[in-house]
């Protein structure tokens, strides 16, 4: 092969390993033009994660509890469902196998590690929080200072736009954009790890541009665009982690609704709520921006589940 690699010593240059012509040698005649910018995603993004993680500089020196460690961050930080963790180990898997063929002496990481267990569908889940919860929630919070009122923010934003835990912490004022006259989100990192855009409803976008002025004139800001909308600190502009969000949330709940939620609840009662609305199907699945309509249809799976445990309620004659 013409540009095939000659040396055992370019698995210590990672920088090689970042080139999706190098990566395409490993996976050609096995795989789609597609599944291979997919395994280039998910590999390069996988070095990112362990050369910032744990100072890696090259290939050879990976090893199973690294691996082992981006699953987990992938499932607890960016909540990713096992499937899509799946395809991550898939692609990690292939690559190693391949990268053997020509390096007997690299070891593979993934030797050992299984696949995740399918994602659990849990009615219960999809349902435990409604209208109701949320309402009683938001007007619970008064805002004193400026963490109450991007608390309240936080939970009008969940509600009115559907979105991920991730999506919610990493979102800028600079993906505030207007389009058409119409503000909307713009999203850089999704799910789906394509550019999406999130429409907004006219009281939101009232609501969303007073709380980013508010914050300007109080913290004396300059310049908005690279300030994440709710940060753990304002001052220091430092993104909220997942659990800080969630532990947010569950000191709301807990009093208010008597209920442990999180984050993702929300993306499952605005789901719901629309389905119960009587919106379609494929619509609600747009709005929640699932790959696969097989997804919504869960929730609607969800909604007649509750409906046969109400029927089950009715007294006998």
């Amino acid at each position: 092969m013409k540009n095939e690699i000659k040396s055992t010593n370019e698995l210590n240059k990672p920088i090689e390993f970042n080139n999706f012509n190098l990566l395409k040698k490993y996976f050609s005649g096995t795989h789609t033009e597609k599944t291979l910018k997919d395994y280039y995603y998910n590999f390069t993004r996988f070095l990112n994660f362990l050369e910032n993680t744990f100072e890696i500089n090259s290939v050879k020196e990976i090893k199973e509890n690294h691996v082992l460690a981006y699953i987990s961050h992938l499932k607890n930080e960016k909540e990713l469902k096992n499937s899509t963790i799946n395809t991550y180990i898939a692609a990690f898997r292939f690559f190693f196998k391949r990268a053997q063929s020509q390096y007997p002496d690299l070891k593979d990481p993934t030797k050992n590690i299984s696949k995740l267990k399918s994602d659990y569908f849990d009615p219960e889940d999809v349902l435990s929080l409604n209208h109701q919860d949320i309402k009683d929630m938001i007007n619970y919070i008064d805002v004193k200072d400026q963490k109450s009122y991007r608390n309240k923010m936080i939970l009008k934003t969940l509600y009115y736009t559907g979105m991920r835990s991730d999506e919610l912490r990493s979102l800028k004022y600079e993906n505030l954009v207007e389009i058409d006259g119409q503000l909307r989100i713009k999203l850089f990192k999704t799910k789906s790890q394509k550019q999406q855009y999130i429409p907004l409803k006219s009281y939101f976008i009232d609501d969303i541009l007073k709380y980013k002025n508010d914050i300007k004139v109080l913290f004396k800001f300059n310049n908005m665009n690279e300030k994440y909308v709710f940060p753990s600190y304002f001052l220091k502009n430092k993104k909220m982690t997942n659990s800080g969000l969630n532990k947010i949330i569950k000191k709301i709940a807990k009093p208010v609704i008597g209920k442990e939620i999180s984050a993702h609840n929300f993306r499952h009662a605005i789901i719901t709520i629309l389905l119960l609305k009587g919106v379609s199907l494929e619509n609600v699945s747009d709005f929640a921006r699932h790959s696969n309509i097989k997804t919504t249809r869960n929730y609607d799976r969800a909604i007649e589940v509750k409906k046969a445990k109400t029927v089950g309620e009715i007294p006998d004659l």
